[in-house]
């Protein structure tokens, strides 16, 4: 075996999942199906789950739980019901198709397991496709994000609107109105807080990580000291695995728990950790553009059940054709959001004034967040 975990080792099943390679199931499901031609297409994508919605089960106490609640709404915070781009069809852009110029994809890593009833965002990225530049911009939102919330509703009907951390919004999604509701929370919350309108959702269960990594084979990391004694730390029951300072090959179970790091150090942070998560998700990607037909086909077997999406059939077929014969001339580029650019700065604050440890927010200015974002997934 090669250092790093090259090879797979039995690992304990109760284990912690993170999530950082939904933009290659995104690619792998809606752009790469298409080599294999849509008949084959229709006949894999009836497997995809679908997001429904549910009936509201937002209590008065869950707001509590994650809302914390403004006294006053200003008409800037005013929002109306949520929608997705998936449930309206789209009209075509001359020149560009029924997409138009820029697509964007908002991928959720979420940390339910079956059976629990609320799910978190673990991973948030927003994927934006720009078929004028031919780009692919990879958006990775902090999961502690202090945004504002749009309206939303009780089971009594009360409306409530607040601030929040952005992981909550897709768990008070779900309470709110299913997997469609967490959907359509979380598409409000970043177009009200960053500008960019979503397209599509897809979110991924906690299956998904080790299965495409191991289906391209690996990644690699270049570790520095901090982080090789980290791996090695969490690996120190597997004497097989060992990870050293430079160049490491991954294999899935190595690689998620090098996306999940965020303490190897006292300078490590979730910065360093969303980065760490576009570093995989970038070398997946040129992973699956190389693949044949039949390790796409096998890639697909792997993971459409573990897949969740609004996109209809009809979406996801416009997507590879309109998409597909882009992808080889794609360049990819990406970039945290919010960042020093957006005036990004932490903070411990008792969050709901419950006197319960202080959590850390992540603050920034909405309008320079929203004219850097919307510069790339919206055509103005």
């Amino acid at each position: 075996m090669s250092k790093g975990g090259r090879f797979l080792t039995p690992k304990p099943q109760k284990r912690t999942r993170t999530w950082v390679v939904v933009v290659a199931v995104i690619l792998a499901v809606i752009l790469l199906l298409g080599a294999l031609g849509v008949w084959f297409v229709v006949s894999k994508m009836n497997k995809v789950n679908r997001a429904e919605r549910s009936d509201n089960q937002l209590s008065a106490d869950d707001i509590g739980k994650y809302l914390i609640e403004d006294e006053t709404t200003s008409a800037a915070e005013e929002t109306t019901a949520p929608t997705t781009g998936a449930t309206t069809a789209p009209t075509e852009e001359a020149g560009y198709g029924k997409l138009g110029k820029i697509v964007n994809f908002l991928l959720i890593g979420q940390d339910a397991r079956a059976g629990e009833e609320s799910k978190n965002s673990d991973t948030v990225l927003l994927i934006s496709v720009n078929k004028e530049t031919k780009k692919i911009t990879m958006i990775s939102f902090l999961r502690d994000s202090y945004v504002v919330i749009p309206k939303v509703y009780d089971t009594y009907g009360n409306e409530h609107s607040g601030h929040t951390k952005l992981t909550l919004a897709y768990a008070m999604g779900y309470k709110w109105g299913g997997d469609l509701g967490a959907m359509e929370i979380m598409d409000k919350v970043i177009e009200r807080n960053f500008g960019a309108v979503v397209d599509y959702n897809v979110e991924i269960d906690l299956e998904a990580f080790d299965a495409i990594i191991n289906a391209v084979g690996y990644i690699t990391a270049d570790l520095d000291a901090d982080e090789a004694a980290y791996m090695n730390e969490k690996f120190k029951d597997y004497p097989d695995r060992n990870f050293k300072v430079g160049e490491n090959r991954l294999d899935g179970w190595a690689a998620e728990e090098y996306a999940r790091m965020r303490h190897s150090s006292a300078a490590d942070n979730d910065y360093k950790r969303t980065a760490r998560q576009r570093t995989v998700v970038s070398q997946v990607l040129e992973r699956v553009k190389g693949m044949n037909v039949m390790q796409i086909n096998a890639l697909v077997d792997e993971l459409l059940d573990k897949v969740l999406t609004d996109m209809t059939n009809a979406d996801i077929t416009t997507c590879i054709t309109e998409l597909l014969p882009l992808l080889p001339e794609m360049t990819m580029d990406s970039l945290q959001c919010p960042n020093a650019d957006m005036d990004l700065y932490g903070e411990l604050i008792d969050l709901f004034k419950d006197g319960s440890p202080e959590q850390s927010i992540q603050r920034f200015t909405e309008s320079k967040a929203k004219a850097i974002i919307t510069a790339i997934t919206e055509d103005d």
